[in-house]
């Protein structure tokens, strides 16, 4: 009798223990599930919230902190700005989205919204704003001297008004940037940019940045556009000016590339005879070497002076690789 019920009573000590630890492994599931439901969160944003923002265009971030195994789903996900549904515009990692905007952000306040709802438990929801503050472009107080196209080897020179003793770069469109410019008198700064031969450029903008002495900067832009067309192979005279009026004996003088050979063929006529056309043979030309920087010079002159006459020129280069330049025409008058 007694070991009758010894059996007995260690047959329900077994099966209680079975019931308790099948409601422990419930019990363990049931918390697992739950937790995968709502472990979600953001972890950080960029830009912060509250930051100021000195670009047009910031990249922003958003960073999740997920279950276990768990990725986003792109198609849960909503992203606003400024209330406009913005989530096609979006790329979507595993832990993280961005928007990268081919737009400028209004100026001043932006919000940014996210909504991502599973279909289970409660839908994420987060908000943050940020401030857009460009720097203000002033148009006054920057020139420069590229009234027509410039060529290779021409000089362009820049020049920005500011106050004194600070320091000034100035940038030539997509061409190049930051190029250093120098005080040359009180809060007058003057940068320059020799061009060459691979320098391409259709009416762009030359900016310039100016820091003053206390770190604050101010951008500048100058009103005219300049172009610029370094794959021509030209010569410019600079001395005497087409249609001037020279001495007997003068000078001509000018540039184009460096090293280069340069034929000046002149031809004497009565007024009108030459009419448009320009001979492709230089029938007595004078050669000369340009120099190291691209300059060269010739005395000239006119012994006889004869009346009712005109003086013309035929300017023509041939580099060290054997190119020839455009020719170049040019008129003078005999005082």
């Amino acid at each position: 009798m007694v070991g009758f019920m010894h059996g007995r009573s260690g047959g329900s000590r077994n099966h209680l223990g079975r019931v308790l630890l099948l409601l422990l492994v419930a019990v363990i599931f049931l918390l697992s599930t739950a937790g995968g439901a709502g472990a979600i969160e953001i972890n950080r944003v960029t830009p912060a919230p509250g930051a100021v923002v000195e670009e047009e265009k910031p990249t922003v971030y958003i960073y999740f902190t997920l279950a276990k195994k768990e990725e986003l789903n792109p198609g849960k996900l909503k992203v606003f700005l400024n209330d406009k549904d913005v989530s096609w515009k979006c790329l979507s990692l595993p832990q993280s989205v961005s928007l990268e905007p081919s737009f400028r952000f209004p100026e001043g306040t932006n919000t940014i919204r996210v909504l991502y709802d599973r279909g289970e438990g409660d839908p994420l929801r987060y908000e943050w704003s940020f401030t857009i503050k460009t720097k203000e472009t002033v148009k006054s107080g920057l020139t420069h001297n590229a009234a027509d196209t410039l060529f290779e080897g021409d000089m362009l020179e820049v020049s920005l008004k500011a106050e004194p003793g600070g320091k000034a770069s100035f940038s030539i469109g997509s061409l190049k940037q930051g190029i250093a410019m120098e005080e040359e008198s009180t809060g007058l700064y003057k940068g320059k940019y020799r061009v060459s031969r691979d320098d391409t450029l259709k009416n762009e903008k030359i900016t310039a940045r100016f820091t003053s002495r206390e770190g604050s900067a101010t951008d500048y832009e100058a009103e005219k556009p300049v172009k610029i067309a370094g794959y021509f192979f030209k010569v410019r005279i600079m001395k005497p000016l087409n249609d001037s009026k020279v001495d007997s004996y003068f000078d001509i003088e000018g540039k184009t590339r460096p090293g280069a050979k340069v034929s000046i063929a002149p031809q004497t006529g009565f007024m009108g005879s030459f009419g448009t056309n320009v001979p492709s043979g230089a029938q007595g030309a004078i050669e000369v070497m340009a120099d190291e920087n691209g300059f060269f010079k010739l005395h000239y002159g006119f012994p006889i002076k004869l009346p009712g006459t005109q003086h013309r020129f035929i300017v023509s280069a041939w580099d060290k690789d054997g190119n020839r330049s455009i020719p170049y025409v040019f008129s003078v008058k005999v005082k």
